[in-house]
């Protein structure tokens, strides 16, 4: 059967949704499954995230859409690859630099093989996309166009000029950089509207770069970056089937709704198992741990401490050997609630890379005032004893306890 061959856009017009629409559902084929070699066939939703990304009024710079898992999210970022390296887009932008970045060699090889999958299903595509295996790379030399995918532990990124970049999976990145989103994202500087793509479930922490930028995209502060967030409200039963399809779309379709109910039953019965199933099926930031508090407990005392004057205080010291937190809390009571006043210190030489190796933004952290910084590579104790004293003529303060390791030196 000969398929008709979608209309090119010319160089001058831009690329539309309907356009890029158009490619996949003519050309690209279901790489895997039991529909592997059919007509890809776009559900709405992908088709609205498709509209989102390319009929932006603004132009699109970034674009963060974040899902629960196996939403067929990969199959969808290889399809948009594939109209960047030999469909419409690629025809209205030759010679371009495309690029897909993930955190490990594994997950970046998946983006890579559903993208070659549908190239070898379709002759058409065979004809004139190369396929190089080993290095990851796809080649269309029609329009001077080439594809690699890349991984947090290759070599280098810098050097390269892309136009096009899938960071898949970013919400695996722990702390708040990535040396290679980095180095991807501040070589789009010599390409012409360049397009960078996030495709990934939630990262689990608000500390995580995932995280930052989807926050950062909720306060709208730029026009040319769109967000599709699929997830769960907190405040909603985690084991309603309800629930589960707010942050997968693909529910019912690609994903099995016996399976995730089975996830669901087997997290209600299991409490250990429930962190991940929130993080992973839910798409909610929930660290895969125990916590020490509730995150419920946590947030619902949220409310700002004021201030401290005229209350009886106690107090908590504990002092860092080198480079590790010195802390302090005070708490005092007021109108039946605990008002509780921390400070830390770090020392201010070596913070990036002391925050980098933490996988913690103790940069922002000091920009905010949430961390005060010491003089040096150490904390000072007479910098923090200043302090102490500054609070003691201020403050009625009854107790102060406290660790007894390094208090000689205090």
């Amino acid at each position: 059967m000969t398929r008709r061959k979608p209309q090119s856009p010319k160089r001058d017009d831009p690329v539309t949704a309907a356009d890029v629409i158009a490619f996949i559902q003519q050309v690209c084929l279901v790489p895997e499954g039991k529909l592997v070699g059919q007509p890809l066939v776009l559900q709405d939703w992908q088709q609205e995230l498709i509209r989102l990304i390319y009929d932006n009024p603004h132009g699109t710079r970034h674009a963060i859409i974040s899902v629960g898992r196996k939403n067929a999210k990969t199959c969808l970022a290889a399809c948009l690859l594939l109209n960047h390296l030999c469909g419409p887009s690629a025809k209205s932008r030759p010679n371009s630099q495309l690029y897909s970045a993930a955190q490990s060699r594994d997950q970046a090889a998946i983006i890579f093989s559903l993208a070659a999958k549908m190239v070898r299903l379709n002759p058409a595509l065979a004809r004139i996309v190369h396929v190089m295996e080993t290095a990851k790379t796809l080649v269309c030399s029609e329009l001077g166009t080439r594809y690699r995918a890349l991984s947090a532990d290759a070599s280098t990124a810098y050097g390269l000029s892309p136009s096009f970049i899938v960071h898949d999976e970013l919400g695996q990145c722990r702390g708040p950089r990535s040396s290679l989103y980095e180095a991807l994202e501040t070589a789009t500087a010599a390409s012409v509207d360049p397009l960078s793509i996030v495709i990934s479930t939630q990262a689990p922490t608000d500390a995580d770069l995932l995280s930052v930028l989807i926050d950062d995209a909720l306060a709208e502060h730029d026009p040319r970056t769109v967000l599709k967030l699929y997830t769960a409200p907190a405040e909603l039963d985690p084991f309603e089937e309800a629930t589960i399809k707010l942050a997968n779309p693909a529910y019912g379709t690609f994903l099995n709704p016996r399976e995730v109910l089975d996830m669901a039953a087997a997290a209600r019965r299991m409490p250990a198992r429930q962190a991940e199933y929130e993080n992973l099926i839910l798409n909610r930031r929930v660290e895969a741990t125990n916590a020490f508090i509730a995150p419920a407990i946590w947030k619902a005392c949220g409310e700002e401490p004021g201030p401290l004057d005229g209350l009886t205080l106690y107090g908590g010291l504990d002092l860092s050997e080198v480079a590790d937190l010195t802390a302090l809390v005070l708490i005092g009571r007021r109108d039946g609630k605990w008002r509780v006043q921390p400070t830390f210190w770090l020392p201010s030489e070596g913070l990036v890379e002391r925050g980098n190796l933490d996988h913690v933004p103790y940069g922002l952290w000091r920009v905010r005032g949430y961390l005060q910084t010491t003089p040096g590579r150490t904390v000072s104790y007479e910098f923090v004893a200043n302090h102490l004293r500054g609070l003691f003529n201020r403050y009625n303060i009854a107790k102060i306890g406290s660790d007894r390791w390094n208090m000689r030196h205090f």
